[in-house]
């Protein structure tokens, strides 16, 4: 890119104040990525599910802590009603960090603590729940305690085949297993349910059944979702990350309200994933001086419980030991990264020209024109803005400008770019999905030309199918040749090794949704570069009068 290109950047860290937050009030520094803020103005019920999982022997860690402190605030509402804070939590964590134990303790102590409650807790599928109920949970209870009493003496349980089930008699509420299909939350009124290791749904089916089960409950209804990470194929929890991850950066960028908790541990981008270092700023529950006596007299938190950590970086590293053919797989379940999904290889894709044009000093040239294009991913989770222009020895250089989470960012942002870097043209697809903002960029001040046979420079340049298709073709055609230049960025070349196509007449085009994963920055990039060879002519040539655009 042009050394004077201004650039936009999507790089996300925990906020300090939640770091320094986790610190000082809990004592762990391994915060998450994304979390909320503990309010110390609010009541919570944290300590009370802490004093369950205390009472049946596995005092909650610090970040368990925290996780409970902070989704089970307590508000009161403009009309004077008390109600959680948050209605909805998704705890996106590694595997053997105390996910599944807090579950555990959130079921028994919704039925503990409020009357006639019906609970669902759900698995990756019916028998897996039933397990877990029946050798994880029910096993817990019957050897806790709580206010000095035995748990076991005032709850029932029921395991007939299709009617599982325990009751908490002092105040008839019910824990349920369901099955994690569009018909399993269908029933009566829902108060609480937790819906774990979500990596493994491909749809939204049970969230649509669950979600409305919960609506007549109003401020007390809470549902929790936890999992590790999943691949491409994880539908509810890629969508519900991407819903949490906006919410979240939408609160410490512009303090603005939700009603959604969302937790996030994972490895960042660009990191060591075998460094011991790394695992010990990322990973909560791992112990960073084993053997664990970080709590030894158990005073810290719980004066009468001693907390432990559930694994140390020896355990870690036998497990990416074990994985080493296969590192995806140690990122998806201690990085907590979504998995790649290898698509068949397209023979319309140049993956092995696009290897050889790399050129890691690539840039446009200092003088070039440049043209930016904008798309945006089918679901609107993801949109990418990629510039094209000219190098000095006559070569096109493509580059992905920015790749970032929702599109309420593009207008703006293209506002800047053009302003700042005053190219010939940005391209956009009519008929795509970043068509519909179109009148938004206008509105941000960004001219429309009528006629795209007669553009002004800087304008949008709204195009058709037929643009389209050239843009993928004869993109193509030029990598194949050895005339475009890259830098390797990642998301650009992800976007490329994940792209298929799906034909159009005796054409094609890449297909997003046939694509395994976001391919908005090499569709921009095509685009852009598109715009650079048959746009920037027309605008060189001035072949235009004041009719041929808005003004």
């Amino acid at each position: 890119m042009r050394s004077d290109v201004a650039e936009e950047r999507d790089d996300w860290r925990t906020p300090a104040r939640l770091a320094e937050q986790c610190e000082e009030l809990y004592g762990f520094t391994a915060a998450p990525r994304w979390g909320p803020l503990r309010d110390l103005s609010l009541q919570t019920y944290g300590p009370v599910v802490a004093k369950i999982m205390t009472g049946w022997g596995e005092p909650p860690m610090p970040h368990q802590r925290y996780i409970l402190d902070t989704a089970l605030e307590v508000i009161v509402d403009s009309h004077g009603e008390k109600r959680f804070k948050y209605s909805r939590v998704l705890l996106s964590i590694m595997r053997q960090q105390g996910k599944t134990t807090i579950a555990y303790a959130l079921v028994a102590w919704r039925a503990m603590a409020f009357v006639n409650q019906l609970i669902y807790y759900a698995a990756q599928d019916r028998n897996y729940g039933r397990q877990r109920l029946e050798e994880e949970l029910w096993p817990r209870i019957s050897r806790g305690k709580f206010n000095g009493k035995m748990l076991k003496s005032m709850w029932t349980s029921r395991f007939a085949n299709g009617n599982e089930r325990l009751i908490y008699e002092p105040k008839q509420s019910r824990i349920r297993i369901i099955a994690p299909t569009a018909s399993g939350g269908h029933g009566p009124p829902l108060d609480f349910c937790f819906l774990d290791e979500i990596f493994k749904h491909q749809n939204m089916d049970v969230l649509q059944a669950v979600s409305p089960a919960m609506l007549t409950r109003g401020q007390w209804g809470q549902l929790w979702m936890g999992s590790n990470a999943g691949d491409e194929k994880s539908v509810l929890l890629n969508k519900e990350r991407s819903a949490g991850r906006l919410v979240t950066e939408s609160f410490y960028r512009h303090g603005a309200p939700h009603r959604y908790a969302y937790y996030e541990w994972s490895f960042p981008d660009g990191e060591d994933h075998s460094d011991p270092d790394l695992w010990v700023r990322h990973m909560p529950g791992l112990c960073p001086n084993p053997p664990c006596h970080c709590d030894p007299r158990g005073t810290l938190y719980h004066p009468r419980g001693i907390w432990h950590h559930t694994c140390t970086a020896e355990t870690i590293r036998a497990e990416l030991d074990a994985m080493r053919e296969d590192p995806g797989a140690f990122l998806r379940a201690y990085g907590n990264r979504t998995a790649e999904i290898r698509p068949l290889a397209d023979p319309n894709i140049p993956r092995k020209a696009w290897r050889e044009s790399v050129d890691e000093t690539s840039c446009i040239g200092k003088d070039a024109d440049i043209v930016f294009a904008v798309e945006v991913s089918p679901g609107r989770d993801r949109a990418s803005i990629s510039v094209a222009g000219l190098r000095d020895d006559g070569l096109v250089h493509v580059e992905c400008v920015t790749n970032r989470t929702g599109v309420d960012w593009v207008p703006s942002a293209l506002a800047r770019l053009v302003a700042v870097n005053n190219p010939l043209a940005v391209v956009v697809d009519a008929k795509g999905p970043a068509g519909p903002m179109i009148g938004q960029m206008e509105q941000r001040g960004l001219r429309r030309s009528r006629d795209i046979d007669r553009p002004r420079r800087g304008n949008l340049a709204v195009v058709d199918l037929a643009f389209v298709l050239g843009a993928n073709s004869r993109g193509v055609d030029e990598i194949r040749a050895g005339r475009v230049r890259h830098r390797d960025q990642p998301m650009l070349t992800a976007a490329l090794n994940s792209a298929m196509t799906r034909p159009i007449g005796d054409g094609w085009i890449i297909s997003r949704r046939m694509s395994g994963l976001d391919v908005s920055p090499f569709v921009a990039a095509l685009l852009a570069r598109h715009g650079l060879e048959v746009i920037g002519p027309k605008v060189r040539a001035k072949v235009y009068d004041v009719a041929g655009s808005i003004a």
